[in-house]
C-alpha cells in the first residue's frame, strides 16, 4: 500500500507527454474544459469509468469534487466548475473511493489564450494600446496553456481575427494569413505584418477558436489587443517656451517606433561650450552622449522625452533644439527655448525703522540661483559691505563664505532673521542698505549681477516710563511700567530713597516691548517719609554694565564698590 501511494503521488507531479489520440485519454493526460467526445483508453481497465474524483487531501482520502461521466463525454464548464488539478478515474464496481483504488488519473485544466502585438524588430516591445506608423513591421504573439497536443492528429488551432478601421473583420492582414495557429502550449509568433498599405486608424485583433474546434463559442477566446496606424512626421516640442537659468526643461520627440534620431542644440556664434543647455546624462533611450548632441531611440510608441539642464553659466539666449533622421537628414524638426536670467527681490518686515537690537525679518524671492548672498553697507562700514552676522568682517568678491548665505526654497522664496543686537561690532544709528545677490558679488561688482536692495533706519533703543503717581500713601501698591524698544529680554529697576534701596530688580519685557513691576502694599507700609528715585536700566546691545551684589553696586566709572545703605540721598552714579 505504501509503495502504491508513492507511485500515485509521482503520477500527480509528472504529467505524461502528448496524447496518442485527440479524443482517447490515457493515464496522466491533461484534459481541458470544453473538450468533447472524450473516451478512456484501455489502460484504465476493461470496465467503463463512471466518475472522476478530486481529493483535497489524497493521503486522507478527503473528497472535494466528483464529476460523473458516461463516455463519450464533454467536460463542460458548468459541470466541472473551477477546481483544477488531478482527478482520479473510478469505475462503478469500486466500493471504496480512495486514490489507491483508482483505475488511473488525468489532469483537468481550463484553457487559456493570451494575445499580444509586438514590433517585429525586437519581438519584445508591445504596441498594444499604442500608435505605430506604416514603416513598422508587426508580429502577433500567441501564448496558450494547452500542453499535450504537439504532433497529435486533429490538434486544436486558432485564428486571429483583425477588425479594420472601417469595421470589416479579416483573417488576412498585412500580407499574412492569420489562420491555423497551433495551440499546443508553445509561444507562436505569426509575423511580419506589413503596414505599408494599411489604412490609418484603429485596429483590434483577437485569437478565436474556429467553429470546428471543441472550444468554439465557450468563452475561451483570447483577450483583445488594439493598436493605431498613424501617418506620422518627425516632430519635436518643448514643455516650456522660456526657462530661468538654473532650471530644467524637456523636449518630446515623436517619430517612428524604436528608431534612432539625432537630437542636438544648434550652434550659436559667440557662445562657448559651457554656455549651452545640456542633455541630462543617463536618461533612458539615450546613447552616444555628448552634452549637446546625442542619439535618441524612440519607444515602441514612437516617442521619447529628453530633459535638458541649465545653470548660472548658461547663456541668456533663445536656443534651437533640433531632431533629425540620420538616414534622411532632410527629415527634421526644431523647437526654440529661451533661457533667461532670473531675478532677486528683498523686503524687510515692518516700517523700515528699527531700534538697534531688534530682530528684522528679511525675505524675498530668487529665480536665478539656489542661494542668496546678503551683505550690509552703512555708517562706518567698509564701502563694499560686510556680513550681516559679523559687521567686522568685510565681504570678498567671489568668496561665498564671506557673505551671509541663505538657501532658496523649492518655491523660489527665501527668508532670514537678522538680530541687529547680535553682531560682532555694535552698529551705529543711521541709514543702512541690505543687498541680496544671486552670486557672491560685492558692491563694486554688480553691473551684470542679479540683485536687489532694501533700506532701513536704525535708531538707538529707547525707554518710556509711567508710574502710579508722584506721591504714595504707605500701604498702597505702587506700579512702575513702560516700554523698552530694541527687543531686550528684560530691564532692571533701581529704587533709592531714605533708608531704602531696591537694587537692579530684573523685570521681563514682553514681545510688544512693554514691562511692569509693582511694589506691593506690604512693602510700602514701612517706607519713611521723603523723596524716592526710580531708575530704569536698558541693556542696549552689550548687556547690563551696572550690576549689584547684595548691598554693593559697581559699573563703568566707579572706582570702588559703593554701599547705598550708608547714604540717605540719591547716589551720585545713576
Amino acid at each position: 500500500m505504501v509503495v502504491t501511494m508513492v507511485l500515485l503521488a509521482a503520477l500527480v507531479v509528472a504529467p505524461a507527454a502528448a496524447r496518442v489520440d485527440i479524443n482517447t485519454l490515457e493515464p496522466g493526460d491533461t484534459v481541458y474544459v470544453g473538450e468533447e467526445n472524450l473516451v478512456f483508453g484501455p489502460a484504465f481497465g476493461p470496465e467503463s469509468v463512471t466518475k472522476l474524483v478530486h481529493f483535497s487531501d489524497p493521503s486522507s482520502g478527503q473528497i472535494d469534487r466528483t464529476i460523473r461521466v458516461s463516455p463519450p463525454f464533454e467536460l463542460t464548464r458548468s459541470v466541472f466548475g473551477t477546481t483544477t488539478g488531478t482527478y482520479y478515474a473510478f469505475n462503478q464496481s469500486v466500493n471504496e473511493i480512495t486514490p489507491a483504488n483508482a483505475a488511473g488519473h488525468i489532469f483537468i485544466n481550463i484553457p487559456s489564450v493570451a494575445l499580444d502585438v509586438v514590433l517585429n524588430t525586437s519581438l519584445r516591445d508591445s504596441v498594444n494600446g499604442k500608435s505605430v506608423t506604416r514603416g513598422n513591421i508587426l508580429d502577433f504573439k500567441v501564448q496558450n496553456n494547452l500542453v499535450g497536443f504537439a504532433g497529435v492528429a486533429g490538434a486544436p488551432t486558432m485564428n486571429i481575427e483583425a477588425t479594420l478601421p472601417g469595421g470589416g473583420v479579416t483573417t488576412q492582414f498585412g500580407g499574412l494569413d492569420l489562420r491555423g495557429i497551433p495551440a499546443d502550449g508553445t509561444t507562436v509568433y505569426r509575423g511580419g505584418v506589413n503596414l505599408a498599405d494599411a489604412l490609418a486608424g484603429t485596429y483590434t485583433a483577437q485569437a478565436k477558436w474556429p467553429a470546428t474546434s471543441d472550444f468554439y463559442g465557450k468563452g475561451f477566446d483570447s483577450n483583445v489587443v488594439t493598436f493605431e496606424v498613424v501617418v506620422r512626421d518627425l516632430s519635436i516640442s518643448a514643455n516650456k517656451d522660456a526657462v530661468v537659468r538654473g532650471k530644467s526643461f524637456t523636449v518630446s520627440i515623436t517619430g517612428e517606433a524604436k528608431k534612432d534620431y539625432r537630437l542636438f542644440v544648434r550652434d550659436v556664434e559667440g557662445l562657448t561650450q559651457g554656455e549651452y543647455p545640456v542633455v541630462t546624462p543617463a536618461q533612458v533611450g539615450i546613447r552616444d552622449y555628448s552634452p549637446t548632441d546625442v542619439t535618441v531611440t524612440t519607444s515602441a510608441a514612437g516617442t521619447r522625452t529628453v530633459q535638458f539642464n541649465t545653470n548660472q553659466s548658461t547663456g541668456d539666449w533663445r536656443f534651437t533644439i533640433c531632431v533629425e533622421d540620420p538616414d534622411n537628414p532632410g527629415t527634421y524638426d526644431e523647437v526654440r527655448v529661451r533661457v533667461e536670467k532670473g531675478d532677486v527681490t528683498i523686503t524687510a518686515a515692518g516700517t523700515g525703522v528699527y531700534a538697534i537690537g531688534e530682530e528684522i525679518t528679511l525675505s524675498g524671492t530668487c529665480t536665478d540661483s539656489d542661494t542668496v548672498y546678503l551683505f550690509l553697507t552703512g555708517p562706518n562700514l567698509p564701502t563694499n559691505g560686510v556680513r550681516l552676522s559679523d559687521t567686522a568682517a568685510p565681504v570678498e568678491d567671489g568668496n561665498p563664505v564671506t557673505f551671509t548665505r541663505v538657501d532658496v526654497e523649492a518655491d523660489d522664496t527665501w527668508s532670514y532673521k537678522w538680530n541687529t543686537g547680535d553682531v560682532t561690532r555694535s552698529l551705529d544709528a543711521g541709514g543702512y542698505t541690505i543687498y541680496a545677490v544671486s552670486e557672491p558679488r560685492w558692491k563694486d561688482n554688480l553691473i551684470d549681477a542679479r540683485f536687489a536692495t532694501t533700506s532701513i533706519q536704525l535708531r538707538p533703543p529707547s525707554l518710556t516710563v509711567r508710574t502710579s503717581g508722584t506721591t504714595l500713601t504707605r500701604g498702597d501698591d505702587y506700579q512702575i511700567a513702560g516700554t523698552a524698544t530694541g527687543d531686550p529680554d528684560a530691564v532692571r529697576i533701581w529704587i533709592f530713597g531714605k533708608n531704602y534701596y531696591k537694587l537692579g530688580v530684573l523685570v521681563l519685557v514682553e514681545s510688544d516691548g512693554s514691562f511692569e513691576h509693582t511694589l506691593m502694599g506690604a512693602e510700602t507700609s514701612d517706607l519713611a517719609k521723603g523723596q524716592y528715585y526710580v531708575i530704569i536700566q536698558h541693556p542696549v546691545t552689550n548687556g547690563f554694565d551696572v550690576i549689584a551684589d547684595g548691598t554693593m553696586i559697581s559699573g563703568p566709572g566707579m572706582n570702588r564698590w559703593t554701599s547705598p545703605a550708608s547714604r540717605h540721598s540719591t547716589p551720585r552714579q545713576r
